[in-house]
């Protein structure tokens, strides 16, 4: 058994709290708490899946990437919205497609318009910066 600070105990690389550890006052650890990251464009072929694989990789981070094209490599679907604590749309029209097919269903949902245009590659270096400087703030305020 291997002790890990706040009361973690690694039990083949998984996680699990002893009550015991924790008293009322004690605030749930921050770096704990996992958010589910929607990444959305058009045809889901090179900024949201550009995305998706950066922030894949950020602790706590669940990712997924999906177009509002019916031609996109994944079309969004309600599972994803419902799956999703944080929507990000990379111009405000996707938000727009979003908002009309899928009004109840993000109406307790954050959508965040990023302004970035079909201009990049998958995993180009310029988007990369971009997402990172766009999306980071988020990520910790969830």
């Amino acid at each position: 058994m291997n002790l890990k600070p706040n009361g973690l105990i690694n039990l083949k690389n998984t996680f699990r709290f002893h009550r015991d550890d924790f008293h009322e006052a004690d605030i749930f650890p921050p770096f704990l708490i996992s958010m589910n990251a929607l990444f959305i464009c058009s045809r889901n072929q090179w900024r949201s899946p550009t995305a998706e694989a950066v922030f894949r990789r950020y602790p706590n981070v669940q990712t997924r990437s999906a177009g509002t094209s019916p031609n996109a490599r994944h079309t969004v679907s309600i599972n994803d919205i419902a799956w999703a604590d944080k929507v990000f749309v990379m111009e405000q029209k996707h938000k727009n497609r979003l908002s009309a097919q899928f009004s109840r269903a993000l109406q307790h949902k954050e959508i965040i318009v990023l302004d970035i245009p079909d201009d990049y590659r998958y995993m180009d270096e310029e988007l990369i910066e971009i997402l990172k400087e766009s999306v980071e703030p988020y990520l910790s305020d969830s």
